[in-house]
């Protein structure tokens, strides 16, 4: 369930350039544009604090414990909603492959959740994180080359890509161009592309999930 969790960005990243080619265009470039953006001018420095969390990094790089709680306010106010859509997303992954009741689901993601960060910590969030990438991959490929299979007789997804695309233009043009959009950023224009990649790329270089991994490498260079 963990893993699917993976799976979803990648899907609705898919649906983003089927709804509308410069919207997914401007969804790549703004991740790509964060995680070099982290990369170089935030993970270094991060590692270099010795700092555990994102906050403490900001108190020791400003001197001033308000500055940390600053820092965990708005970090629980921005990422408590991402948690609970997170939980929802494995809840529902759960009860539909594993048919067990909302409740019982509910109550599992969390144990798994809190087993994995409170027993291993970060180091151990981060490998359970390398081993869901591994899952999450096998979890995209595999129903991809089934369904190739079942629908056009052939094995290689990539190359049975377009006729599957023609399809899914065709079935999804009425809901695309419908009012109550879900994409309300499509038909973006120059500035607004512009706009959006560096929205995208200031909020994945900050997300501070992703700068506490810096932490767990065993120097600044690694």
């Amino acid at each position: 369930a963990a893993a699917a969790i993976l799976v979803f960005p990648f899907i609705g990243l898919a649906g983003a350039f089927l709804a509308d080619r410069m919207l997914g265009l401007a969804i790549v470039a703004g991740m790509v544009a964060g995680f070099v953006l982290l990369a170089v001018a935030v993970a270094p420095y991060y590692r270099k604090s010795g700092g555990i969390t994102l906050p403490d990094y900001l108190a020791v790089r400003y001197g001033n414990p308000l500055v940390r709680l600053a820092a965990v306010i708005v970090a629980a106010v921005a990422l408590f909603p991402m948690l609970v859509v997170a939980i929802r997303i494995a809840t529902d992954v759960a009860v539909a492959t594993l048919h067990f009741s909302p409740r019982i689901a509910a109550i599992s993601v969390l144990a798994v959740v809190l087993l994995t960060s409170l027993l291993g910590g970060l180091r151990g969030t981060t490998r359970s994180g390398g081993a869901q990438v591994v899952v999450a991959l096998i979890a995209i490929l595999v129903p991809t080359v089934i369904l190739s299979i079942q629908e056009y007789g052939f094995p290689l997804p990539q190359v049975t890509f377009g006729y599957a695309i023609e399809e899914a233009a065709a079935e999804t043009a009425a809901i695309v161009v419908a009012p109550g959009n879900a994409l309300p950023v499509a038909g973006l224009d120059g500035f607004n592309m512009l706009a959006l990649d560096l929205a995208l790329a200031l909020g994945i270089a900050t997300l501070p999930q992703l700068v506490a991994r810096a932490g767990t490498t065993v120097g600044i260079r690694d």
